[in-house]
């Protein structure tokens, strides 16, 4: 999708072949998202809403045009889209595009590499607010309304439900448990033949598959789960959970040397938006479902970050479009989000996310003071919902797979780092568990940036 917003004549041009189109005697609207029983209504109202939330199901991005006034509205999940919208401020109009590839057929000058983020991307392994690795385009910050009225543009903040201080009580666990059933419901019943999810050793995925068993115990689950060839492998635990369930199936794939010679392939996938040391777990699973025909999943990303009370935070009005690193919603929405349903899209899958609907924020919001930072209360209801063969064997495993896997025994891998082109000593490195993983995230970032700057720039940075 890619499109431009005239400034002078206020009028909208989109090229479409993506995202979904509706169009009523008042406005156009393009967008990417699952429409939810409230979007008629909304889409058909005399006024664009306040609340995009209610017309999609879990995470969504939204270009709404008011023929009569020329106005234009770009907004988005409260967690982001889990895509980009890349944006050029040209003289006379504002282009946009859901991919630099397409940006790139529009913009009208050859790219080039923007290393003044690379020490920023080295960092938080994702670019922050509107830089982008490109010179001259930038992109829709996470979980920001524009709203255009010719050249005049604002901006605000797409808000999270209010905080509520609330008591465990039977009616709120009552209120857990029907939320969860009825958003797995809403993200499912649609579903034609065998239900696929994502599957590891921890609460989130367990959470769903056992849900989804009470709601359709007769019908099929697959389940998939990626482990490391080394380190951590959750993928053993998963199948003895996966096995405890009737009609569910499981399969499973690796993280090993074989997914590091497929970087280049990884970094075009997601255009370089994520070098997160996950991108390799994320490229495996679409892999392996991808070769199962699989064309719907179920996942559980950004449930640590619902139920998190650091979420729920006001953040201060000078830091709203910046990355801060102090909101967990920060570091869903720019890598946790983006490496999933980037990825998973790029294979044709489409992924839903049962923690993203409007209910899940709002019961994130109602028991934050509960979950603290660890989400307590939510892992309280975990345990109190699974059965106890289920639940130990959670208790046994847990982590994300190892990026050691990713490299040969003994590797020294700062000897590759120095060698490498935009290797500088005075770069501050991402915090990814001890030193020597830190030292592998330094070099997927690094080698991100090589691998991005020679598939999508025309020529070499200065």
């Amino acid at each position: 999708m890619y499109g431009s917003y005239n400034y002078r004549k206020k009028t909208l041009n989109i090229t479409n072949e993506e995202y979904s189109c509706r169009e009523t005697a008042r406005y156009v609207f393009c967008y990417d998202g699952r429409e939810s029983a409230s979007a008629a209504e909304l889409f058909d109202g005399e006024e664009l809403s306040a609340d995009w939330a209610k017309a999609f199901i879990g995470p969504f991005l939204l270009i709404a045009y008011e023929k009569k006034t020329g106005k234009l509205l770009i907004t988005q999940h409260a967690f982001g889209s889990g895509r980009e919208l890349y944006l050029l401020n040209a003289p006379d109009r504002l282009l946009f595009a859901s991919s630099l590839r397409e940006m790139r057929q529009i913009a009208g000058f050859e790219f080039q590499l923007n290393t003044d983020v690379i020490s920023k991307y080295v960092c938080h392994t994702f670019l922050t607010g509107y830089s982008t690795f490109i010179n001259g385009i930038s992109k829709l910050p996470a979980f920001v309304t524009m709203l255009f009225e010719g050249v005049r543009l604002s901006e605000s903040f797409v808000e999270l439900p209010e905080p509520v201080e609330s008591a465990p009580t039977d009616k709120l666990q009552a209120e857990y448990y029907t939320t969860v059933a009825l958003s797995l419901y809403e993200e499912a019943k649609d579903i034609e033949g065998p239900i696929a999810q994502a599957l590891s050793s921890g609460y989130d995925s367990n959470c769903m598959l056992f849900m989804l068993d009470k709601l359709w115990p007769e019908r099929r689950k697959e389940t998939y789960s990626i482990g490391g060839v080394r380190g951590v492998d959750e993928t053993k635990v998963a199948e003895e959970i996966a096995k405890t369930y009737p009609n569910t199936e499981f399969a499973s794939a690796y993280v090993s040397q074989s997914t590091h010679d497929a970087f280049d392939e990884i970094v075009f996938r997601l255009e370089g938006s994520v070098a997160q040391i996950g991108i390799f777990l994320q490229y495996e699973l679409a892999r392996l479902l991808d070769s199962h025909s699989v064309k719907t999943v179920l996942v559980g990303e950004c449930a640590d970050q619902v139920f998190n009370i650091r979420t729920y935070k006001p953040i201060k009005c000078e830091d709203r479009f910046l990355y801060i690193g102090r909101n967990p919603r920060e570091c869903a929405a720019y890598f946790i989000l983006k490496k999933n349903r980037l990825m998973l899209s790029s294979f044709g899958i489409e992924a839903r996310y049962p923690f993203l609907s409007q209910s899940m924020l709002e019961l994130g919001a109602k028991t934050c003071e509960l979950n603290k930072h660890k989400k307590r209360y939510h892992i309280e209801q975990c345990m109190r919902m699974l059965p106890s063969e289920i639940s130990e064997r959670i208790g046994k495993q847990g982590g994300a797979t190892n990026p050691s896997a990713l490299f040969a025994d003994g590797e020294r891998i700062y000897d590759r780092i120095i060698k490498m082109k935009y290797y500088s000593p005075k770069h501050c490195l991402a915090s990814a568990g001890g030193p020597e993983e830190s030292l592998m995230q330094y070099y997927v970032s690094l080698k991100s940036v090589e691998s991005f700057e020679k598939q999508f720039c025309d020529k070499p940075s200065m």
